[in-house]
């Protein structure tokens, strides 16, 4: 996706290590990256960063898409949600289960997931790993 649509990836590695299930790692990871390449603009920057911030590693996905709007971000975790706007079309295909599979994959890690986004200002994603598991 990011090479159709002449996107970029700028990452961010400020941790030594992390300590995560390496199957379930890389379902987060490319789920998230997934996201922010279907819905950034072409030519867009999607930026990922690993840093350490107090118990936990956190893995921070952040893209300059159409954003959610506040009535949805509630459920953007849910299985089978879809957010409907502007953006989705014919090209952005998908299920509904991908953030769905994300939550799944923190909780068990004994972490968290959460969202930020504003309409028109793109989403960032983070996902917090506890140091001591």
């Amino acid at each position: 996706l990011f090479e159709n649509k002449k996107q970029k990836i700028e990452v961010v590695c400020k941790i030594a290590s992390l300590r995560a299930n390496r199957i379930m790692l890389n379902q987060v990871l490319s789920n998230l990256l997934e996201n922010a390449a279907k819905y950034a603009d072409d030519n867009a920057l999607v930026k990922v960063s690993w840093e350490s911030q107090g118990e936990f590693n956190t893995l921070t996905v952040s893209d300059s898409g159409p954003g959610i709007s506040e009535e949805h971000l509630s459920r953007v975790f849910e299985r089978f949600y879809r957010v409907q706007n502007g953006k989705v079309k014919s090209g952005v295909l998908g299920t509904g289960l991908g953030l769905s599979i994300v939550r799944n994959c923190m909780l068990r890690h004994r972490g968290r997931v959460e969202v930020d986004s504003l309409p028109g200002r793109g989403t960032v994603f983070t996902c917090y790993f506890p140091k001591n598991v």
